[in-house]
């Protein structure tokens, strides 16, 4: 009867919070929305001047006018430059921490149970079998935190390359349509960005749900 109840309850509790997730969803769709609608009523009405805010019809058209062009030519240099300084930055970035560093992931080694790694030492484990089966392993969530991290400062880095010198990416879109005076096409390059953004962050929380349920299955 107890074990009954409390599955319901627990049943009602998850069904409760998928449900607040809705709304909260709902509610984010709608603030967009209105704000996009307010947002193009004004420019057309000339009460903001769209050449300096743009507007979202224009955005819009300049994105479809990309789209059929250099788009993903861009699009496809910026993450292609963010990975490559992402992958570089953060490997060599543990490499030190695992050598000397003042690095966070030392921090993190250094919280490491130091009477685990003795035990391990009085059974005669290895210097990298202590690094691979107790360091690492313990120290996780603080090489994801830093992937987290880096995936920003990696792509802040690349946008600040290609604002000084790049012939293609989304920085050099958005230093471009700067320089002529094409704002509708700044507005539509920083939104792309944003967006690029976001889908690299949200594949670095898909690698952390993995990594953390591959280690509780082993």
């Amino acid at each position: 009867m107890n074990k009954r109840l409390i599955s319901k309850e627990r049943k009602q509790y998850l069904k409760n919070k998928r449900w607040r997730q809705y709304r909260i969803w709902l509610t984010q769709i709608i603030v967009l929305v209105g704000f996009l609608a307010i947002w193009e009523i004004l420019a057309n009405q000339k009460i903001i001047d769209s050449f300096i805010t743009s507007q979202p019809s224009r955005i819009w058209e300049t994105f479809t006018n990309l789209s059929s062009n250099d788009l993903m030519k861009h699009i496809g240099v910026t993450v292609y430059e963010t990975v490559v300084g992402f992958l570089l930055g953060t490997g060599l970035g543990i490499i030190i921490a695992i050598i000397v560093s003042i690095l966070e992931n030392l921090n993190g080694f250094l919280k490491t149970d130091k009477e685990v790694i003795k035990m391990a030492k009085t059974f005669k484990a290895s210097k990298l079998q202590i690094l691979t089966k107790i360091i690492i392993p313990a120290n996780l969530s603080t090489f994801i935190n830093s992937l987290k991290v880096n995936i920003g400062l990696s792509l802040v880095g690349v946008i600040s390359g290609e604002f000084l010198v790049s012939k293609a990416g989304l920085g050099y879109l958005i230093v471009y349509g700067g320089q002529v005076f094409k704002l509708d096409l700044v507005m539509t390059s920083v939104i792309i960005l944003g967006i690029v953004a976001g889908i690299m962050y949200a594949a670095v929380l898909l690698l952390e749900k993995f990594i953390m349920q591959s280690k509780k299955f082993n």
